[in-house]
Formats: C-alpha cells, sequence, structure tokens
C-alpha cells in the first residue's frame, strides 16, 4: 500500500487557520499560468479567511487579473412539514445567472 501524502494539520484558532490558508492559496494562485476559477462562500470562518486573504495580497502585490470569482452558497430551502428538516441544495451564482 503506497504511502499517504496526507497531512493533518492543528491550529489554535480561526485566525491562524486563515492565514495558513490563505497563504497556501496565494501561493497556489501565484503559481498558477491560465485562467484560475474560485468559488465563493459565506460563513463564520470564511470572513476571517478573506480578511486574511485580503491582507496577504495587498502586502505582497499579488495579481487576480486571471482569476474569476463566484459566489457559492448553501441555502436552506422550506422547512418540510412531515421532518421539520431543511432541505439544502449548492447554488453557484455570477452576473445573470444561477446554477
Amino acid at each position: 500500500m503506497p504511502a499517504s501524502s496526507q497531512s493533518v494539520f492543528s491550529f489554535p484558532n480561526d485566525e491562524a487557520l486563515s492565514a495558513a490558508a490563505a497563504q497556501d492559496w496565494l501561493t497556489l494562485l501565484q503559481n498558477s499560468s491560465g485562467a484560475y476559477t474560485v468559488a465563493l462562500s459565506g460563513g463564520r470562518i470564511a470572513k476571517t479567511f478573506f480578511a486574511a486573504v485580503a491582507g496577504l495580497a495587498k502586502a505582497s502585490g499579488a495579481n487576480f487579473t486571471n482569476v474569476h470569482f463566484f459566489w457559492a452558497d448553501e441555502l436552506s430551502g422550506p422547512t418540510s412539514v412531515a421532518s421539520g428538516r431543511r432541505t439544502r441544495k449548492v447554488i453557484i451564482a455570477w452576473p445573470g445567472r444561477i446554477c
């Protein structure tokens, strides 16, 4: 059986996790060629992550010319009377279109 290339990292808080993820993502972005597509979601950790990306991008002069941003969100549908649970679906939206 081949050795696993996966690693597990532990962070003391959301800010440390966000900073590490932002640095890794910006490194991937800088090393990519051609168009780069990113789906942005919401949530508590996303807000911290976006702030970390913005700060690092500004400091490093990251180029977002070839990056295409889309909003992605997991929305709750109407509450089911029978189960009391909410149905969920993934929405990807861009100007003029929702899939």
